[in-house]
Order: structure tokens, then sequence, then C-alpha cells
């Protein structure tokens, strides 16, 4: 039986079906499930779906961070079409499964990311956004101290990062050791399309913050910083998915030993090095350990149209990495997009859990690619979102509901016009 017949009741010849025919069947039997913002949503076969906030427009990415130090990861998300970040504290394991109380953290044109960070090391997260379209604005929101109040929050521009380019991402990092600079990696698009990163110095003022551009970019979609060569300084690890040297790569952080800091000395050259992938769209991707090489990473990347991508680094780190691709049926999942790995279904071996883009004409949008213990190389599929959602985005994997197993949160952005907003699918192993 096909991807597709296994969702009906009754098998049905697919191939015989035009596409028209095919989008037509999808729609009538399960339009009755886009339903937003009325409690889980479960389509039979498929991992329930639980909405934490679908009341804006665009949902774009998710990030985690404990806000108000509860021991629970809280949410912040940036809302491209309705140019708002919300921020959205865990509720506790019995009301996790109904929607989340929410922080309005303040307004954001074209934001594309919103990242927790805290900038003035007091132990109190801030909030960055990236902005591009028209907007090309970083945005730094601050907390008022009740920590969970929808009033008093700040919002003003950091200076240095106006007007500059497209913003698309930032990430925390701590490029050089300094307890007394924080440092955030950020990139954007063209026009003027750049990796770099903010040095801020601790409780200054963002007129006081320096951009420190690294090197010229085309659209990057993922920021990492991760000690790549064992140096004890961290590295700065992207994907960029257009133009010509479109790739995995990363930078090799000079060292505090060179003239200048890392944080402060644009001069300081960060060697680049090409991971793989050239000329491929690579999109999200994720690191983890590899099982063979002590303290080597392994890189994961989603990759367009419609492989996963995995980078095993050569004993020379410096030199291009091994590389083996995953491929799955462009007629079951939309385009990759977002990437996440680990041992979902607690079998001991790993597994991949994959976001898309165009998951339309009954594609399904979210999915696992599980480890076939019997055949090498080899990844079973199996739906996690069902045919409802068109767009996903970033995935984080974490115990949403406290069941002791991996849940999946994300956002869609697409479906009914507004998209299904801020979700989380609940693991059925438990």
């Amino acid at each position: 039986m096909t991807f597709f017949e296994s969702l009906f009741k009754y098998p049905l010849r697919i191939h015989c079906l035009s596409s028209y025919w095919i989008a037509t069947v999808w729609v009538s039997c399960f339009a009755q499930f886009a339903v937003h913002g009325q409690g889980p949503q479960q389509i039979q076969g498929f991992w329930t779906r639980h909405c934490i906030d679908d009341t804006l427009r665009g949902a774009d990415g998710v990030k985690l961070a404990d806000f108000n130090l509860d021991g629970l990861a809280d949410i912040v998300t940036g809302w491209e079409e309705s140019g708002q970040v919300r921020a959205y504290l865990h509720p506790g394991y019995s009301q996790v499964m109904e929607p989340w109380p929410s922080l309005s953290i303040g307004p954001a044109p074209s934001v594309e990311d919103a990242a927790w960070v805290d900038f003035d090391l007091d132990g109190q997260m801030e909030i960055i956004s990236s902005c591009e379209g028209l907007e090309q604005n970083l945005f730094l929101h601050t907390a008022p101290p009740a920590r969970r109040s929808n009033s008093e929050w700040t919002t003003v521009p950091i200076p240095c990062g106006h007007k500059v380019t497209r913003w698309m991402f930032a990430a925390r990092a701590e490029l050089d050791n300094n307890q007394h600079t924080v440092e955030v990696l950020v990139g954007s698009k063209e026009p003027h399309a750049l990796v770099g990163f903010l040095s801020c110095p601790a409780g200054s003022e963002p007129s006081q913050w320096k951009l420190v551009p690294l090197c010229d970019a085309a659209w990057i979609m993922s920021l990492l910083a991760r000690d790549i060569d064992q140096d004890g300084d961290q590295d700065i690890l992207f994907t960029d998915r257009k133009g010509s040297q479109s790739g995995a790569y990363w930078l090799e952080n000079p060292g505090p030993q060179n003239p200048g800091s890392p944080s402060s000395d644009a001069a300081v050259v960060w060697r680049k090095h090409l991971i793989g992938g050239l000329g491929r769209e690579v999109m999200f991707a994720v690191c983890e350990s590899n099982p063979n090489v002590s303290g080597h990473l392994d890189l994961w990347v989603a990759t367009k149209p419609m492989q996963i991508m995995r980078f095993n680094p050569a004993a020379n780190v410096r030199a291009p990495w091994s590389e083996q691709e995953i491929a799955f049926d462009s007629l079951t999942l939309g385009t990759a997009k977002g990437i996440a790995v680990a041992d979902i279904d607690q079998d001991g071996m790993t597994d991949i859990v994959v976001s898309c883009e165009e998951a339309s004409m009954g594609r399904t949008g979210v999915a696992m690619l599980k480890s076939n213990i019997h055949q090498a190389k080899n990844w079973d599929l199996q739906s996690i979102s069902g045919p409802v959602g068109i767009k996903y985005d970033l995935i984080e994997l974490y115990d949403i509901d406290g069941d002791f197993d991996l849940d999946v949160l994300t956002c869609e952005e697409r479906e009914g016009g507004g998209g299904l907003g801020v979700i989380w699918y609940e693991n059925p192993l438990r």
C-alpha cells in the first residue's frame, strides 16, 4: 500500500488520478481538521496537533529558553505578516494541551526571526528580532521586572543593524570567553548579505554595540556556534542557500592569541571552510555528536528540493567533510526546510524529523524518517502532521507534556491564509 493509500479507509489507485482529482479528494477528506483554536486536532494515524497560538498571521520560527525560571522551556516567535513578536510561557503539564499564556513583546515589521539573549548578563532574558523586507532592522526587546507582564516591554532599534541588509537570523555565541561581552551571531540575505556578529558590552546601551561583519553571503538560513576544530573556542557554522557559492560552511575563530579580540576587531581574519553541499540549496541545519569520533560533530542539513544531507568531518576538519544523502519522495512530502535529529521512538537509533514548505495537494508537512534496523542507510517514512499545513519552519524537539518522550514544536504560516500558528505534535510513544 502506498503512502497516499494508507491515509484513506479504503485503498485507492492513486496513480490513475490526475493532480486535480488528487487535490479534490484530499481537500474534501481533510478540510474538517484545519480548524483553528479549538484544542487538540487528531487526524487518524498521525500525531495529535496542539495549538499554542493561532491568533496572528505568519508565525515564522520558534526558539526556546526558560524565561520565567520555572524549569520549563518558554517560546519566542516572530509573526511576519502581523509584524509582531510574542512569547509563550509554558503553562505547566496539566494545561499544556490548551493555548498557552502569551506575552505581546512588541512590534517588528517583516520579522523573520526572534531569539532569546541575556544581553546584560543579569539572568533575565531579552529578545532580539531580525527583520527583512523594507524594514531591514534589528530590534532589542526588554522585559519588565515582573517578567509575566504584557505591559512595559520596550522595543528599540539596534543602530548598527539599521538599514544594513535584510536580517534573517540571530543566535547567542561565546566567541572569546569574555565574561563582560555578549556576542550574538547575525546573518542576512541580499542585498549586502553577510555573516557576522554583534559585540555588546554587558549592560551597555544598543548605541554602543558594534556589528562585526565576517564574510559575504547570499541568503543565510542557519547559524550555529560550535567548537569545530576542538581548540577551546567557538567557531561559526552556517548554511547559505543561494548563489553560486551556496552550501554549508564554517568560520574558524582566530582565537584571543591574535591581535585584537575576535569580538572587537573586524580586521582579524576568520578563515572560511567549505563543509559540503556546494551549489545546493541548503536550508536549516543541526549538529549532533559524532558517535565514532570523540569530540567531533556531524552536521545534518535539510536541502531543497527533497533531500537530507549528512556531513561527517574528516580527520582534518578544514577539508571538505564526507557526505551522505537521504532523498524522499516528491509525492509524499513537501520540499525540505527544517530538521531535528534525536531518538524519537527510544529504540536506541537516530531518527530525523523534517519540516517542509510547499506541502500542498495532500503532501505531508512534518514527518519522521526512522532508522531501519534491518537495512543499513535506509529510512522508513512516518507522517507526523498528515496533510494539514503547507509551509512549516524551524523544529524544536523537547518533552512538552512531561511524559518522558520528545514532542515536536514548530509553526506553520500558510494553511487557511494565516497559518496554523505556533503548534506542537504529541509523541504517541507514551
